[in-house]
């Protein structure tokens, strides 16, 4: 597991209070286009499910869910995950640039 309190991330923002299911997936793959491979994206939700949510979908399209962090707002937490570099990944670009 890394070192989350000293990574610094290529990429942050913040996707407020929504679930994977509610935009926060498509908002994800957006901002994971300007992170370079293998660098890291920080992502801050107050949604709770999005702990549950995130690892899974990660896996699924070929990241690395490093973990998480509680964020500086009630209920907020900071999660870090680190661009894959394999064929998942490269069929998730392609098709949210087709999008």
């Amino acid at each position: 597991m890394a070192d989350l309190e000293n990574l610094r991330p290529d990429q942050v923002f913040d996707g407020g209070d929504l679930d994977c299911g509610s935009g926060l997936v498509l908002l994800i793959r957006e901002h994971m286009l300007a992170v370079p491979d293998g660098g890291v994206l920080e992502m801050r939700s107050v949604e709770v499910t999005v702990a549950d949510d995130l690892p899974p979908w990660c896996r699924m399209v070929g990241h690395e869910y490093l973990g998480a962090l509680p964020g500086d707002l009630p209920r907020q937490q900071r999660f870090f995950v680190r661009k894959g570099t394999g064929e998942a990944v490269q069929a998730e670009a392609q098709a949210l640039q087709a999008d």
